[in-house]
């Protein structure tokens, strides 16, 4: 888990829901979430550093799709 950003967060699908589809990673894809998480992080704490610096108001990035299982991707 991250600072701002969790596995959860990336795995969210309300189609995967809705549709009953797993979309849970294996070990392999959450170690490679892991690393997206990282990196989101950092640019999550630049966009912070902007926005405060340009008085642009509350920092906020908000993943859409971090992760789909194939069984989703097909679905989607």
């Amino acid at each position: 888990m991250g600072k701002y950003f969790s596995i959860d967060e990336m795995i969210e699908s309300t189609t995967a829901t809705s549709k009953n589809i797993n979309n849970n990673p294996n070990e392999e894809q959450k170690k490679h979430l892991n690393e997206l998480i990282e990196v989101l992080d950092m640019v999550r704490e630049g966009w912070a550093e902007l926005c405060e610096k340009n008085k642009w108001g509350t920092a906020s990035i908000r993943v859409n799709s971090g992760f789909r299982s194939e069984a989703l991707n097909k679905a989607v």
